[in-house]
């Protein structure tokens, strides 16, 4: 950049929980304060209804604003704060991770607010995705409002910002087709100290294929134990916790450990102990229409794991790199044999792509581009 920009980062994500969100803001704004100093001042406000500090210690000038533990009233409380914010810093760069909002829409147009908006899913795939209603009428009405409020507040967002970023090729095509001004495609990344890891694979007679996740029903938490079943040679590491895991934990059989939940700067020792990863999204109508930027099989892979997955858009990389093997789910059993056959070429093509590629999917790439993006934006 040809001077030194300011930029107001906004999430509405809380930094003290252990998830996607919350790594990703962390990891990129620390990777661009990290190696871009010069360029960028980055500033960042995140709610936090929990009071914990950031799982990862920020780089930047981060405001952790404390709003109620109620979810509707935690995310007007925010919102109105940070409206004050964008009005505040309207001359700066301001960088808005998409989320619903309320009191910022109408400042951001009053004040005809410069945006930078960062798109990690597409609000109408959400909705239709919904689980959690119990009636078929609570997911007509409820889709209906979710509708009318999100996804038009999506498409104002896209239409209104300058430049968009869009974590897969899916949501850049959706953001396109919605009217943006401009949007690039920058992938989520992943730290450098995953890519530090050296497996103790040698010491082990058996392999050992981890899970790392929140045994959700879309990422495959529930088909460990049937697979632990059919292959009882092979140890499951399954790492996290979920409310379904106790359910799928009752139902294994010896060869699956579960660690229980572990922080962010745990997993790296996890992953030592593994020689491939594992996670079998579901093939839903919104993860094909939003595709996949997986943070989990990025560190899989920046830990030197091949990788055994489902078919989704967002994959091809993986068998056409010959790291892994992605699936249909119906084919489980036949495909995961497969893959164990040739887990030790899988195991000899990822030592050589994450030498090769590690500039590219690391977070410092992310932030390199994103940095680029925006300074062509500012000018």
């Amino acid at each position: 950049m040809k001077k030194r920009s300011r930029i107001l980062t906004i999430t509405y994500n809380d930094q003290g929980i252990s998830w996607g969100p919350a790594v990703h803001f962390l990891e990129l704004w620390n990777s661009v304060s990290r190696g871009h100093s010069e360029e960028v001042e980055v500033i960042g406000i995140a709610p936090s209804w929990t009071g914990q500090a950031p799982i990862i210690p920020p780089l930047f000038t981060l405001k952790a604003i404390w709003v109620p533990n109620i979810p509707l009233l935690r995310q007007l409380v925010f919102d109105a704060i940070a409206s004050a914010y964008i009005v505040k810093h309207r001359k700066d760069v301001i960088y808005l991770r998409s989320s619903q909002s309320f009191f910022s829409l109408f400042f951001i147009a009053l004040f005809r607010v410069p945006l930078v908006l960062e798109l990690n899913g597409i609000a109408k795939a959400d909705i239709s995705n919904q689980r959690m209603k119990k009636t078929k009428t609570d997911v007509l009405f409820s889709g209906i409002k979710a509708l009318c409020g999100r996804h038009r507040q999506e498409v104002f967002l896209i239409k209104r910002a300058k430049l968009c970023i869009a974590v897969t090729k899916s949501i850049k095509q959706y953001a396109d087709d919605a009217g943006a001004q401009k949007c690039i495609h920058v992938e989520n990344g992943v730290s450098h100290r995953f890519f530090e890891i050296e497996s103790d694979g040698a010491s082990r007679s058996r392999p050992t294929v981890i899970y790392v996740g929140t045994f959700t029903p879309w990422d495959g938490a529930q088909h460990i134990p049937g697979l632990a079943r059919q292959f009882p040679k092979v140890d499951f590491l399954v790492v996290g916790d979920g409310h379904l895991r106790s359910e799928i934990e009752s139902d294994a059989p010896a060869n699956v450990e579960f660690t229980g939940y572990q922080d962010y700067a745990g997993l790296v020792n996890c992953y030592s102990q593994a020689d491939a990863g594992l996670v079998l999204y579901e093939a839903s109508m919104r993860n094909n229409t939003v595709g996949s930027s997986s943070m989990k099989i990025k560190e899989y892979l920046a830990s030197g794991l091949p990788i055994f997955t489902t078919r989704l858009p967002g994959h091809e990389f993986i068998e056409e790199s010959g790291i892994g093997r992605t699936i249909d789910i119906e084919n489980l059993e036949q495909d995961f044999r497969s893959f164990l056959a040739d887990l030790q070429t899988h195991q000899n093509h990822v030592a050589a792509f994450r030498v090769r590629e590690k500039s590219n999917i690391s977070w410092d790439g992310a932030a390199r581009k994103t940095v680029a993006a925006i300074d062509e934006f500012s000018e």
